[in-house]
């Protein structure tokens, strides 16, 4: 009796998840996330090195410096001009959502909202982002 339970509950851990699951974002979403995503990480990408870090690269033969900085894509920059524009809603939706580690229990306490309702306010913010960005001339 013991081994048959056991098969099943692996057979059913092993067997692929039914089809009819909706994904967790529409898929006309999914682009504007992975620029909000791009967006979230461009302050940590543009911060000087750390001044320890470019002694270690000198030692090891870096040659350091270049032409200047790498300069911000478009496509960001327009989503930034629509972050700067946004209510505070709308922003503070993107800063808990793409800037902050943690749950989506500990975002949306943060919010003061449940977690049911980050979800919403999440995908109607991307809705809002990409409808205005699209206004603005950037197909997304």
């Amino acid at each position: 009796m013991r081994r048959r339970v056991i098969v099943a509950a692996w057979r059913s851990w092993d067997s692929p998840p039914p089809q009819n699951r909706a994904p967790a974002l529409d898929e006309a979403l999914e682009g504007i996330d992975q620029l909000a995503q791009r967006w979230s990480c461009g302050e940590r990408e543009s911060q000087a090195m750390h001044p320890l870090e470019a002694i270690r690269l000198l030692h090891d033969g870096a040659v350091l410096g270049g032409s200047g900085p790498i300069p911000t894509p478009d496509d960001l920059l327009k989503f930034d001009e629509c972050f700067v524009q946004s209510s505070h809603r709308e922003k503070s939706v993107i800063n808990i959502w793409y800037t902050t580690s943690g749950s989506a229990d500990q975002k949306a306490k943060r919010l003061g909202i449940s977690r049911a309702t980050l979800y919403v306010e999440w995908k109607r913010t991307l809705s809002y982002f990409r409808g205005w960005l699209r206004a603005h001339g950037l197909d997304i």
